[in-house]
């Protein structure tokens, strides 16, 4: 029998990625059966996309300038999204 492919994750994030961090720390060891896809936050300057790069995940911001613009910043994510393959989204401090 087969082994299933790991779940495709995306981790949102907006600080520092401590639980971003033992997600992707429990994937890598196999107690978690997903692979983290990519991190994403809406804050440019989150610590936690420093450690999610430390850590060789694809990490990116996509700046939310205030509600008036939150349409636009989910087309932005969407399309990330798409693009990566996500199956599950984390929010993970988000």
């Amino acid at each position: 029998m087969s082994t299933p492919a790991p779940l495709r994750l995306a981790i949102l994030i907006s600080g520092r990625g401590s639980n971003m961090a033992a997600i992707a720390h429990a994937c890598r060891e196999r107690r978690i059966a997903a692979e983290v896809a990519v991190v994403l936050s809406e804050r440019p300057e989150a610590q936690g996309l420093t450690v999610a790069r430390e850590l060789g995940l694809d990490a990116r911001a996509i700046a939310w300038p205030g509600a008036a613009r939150r349409a636009e910043f989910e087309r932005a994510a969407t399309a990330v999204l798409e693009e990566t393959g996500v199956q599950l989204i984390v929010l993970a401090g988000f």
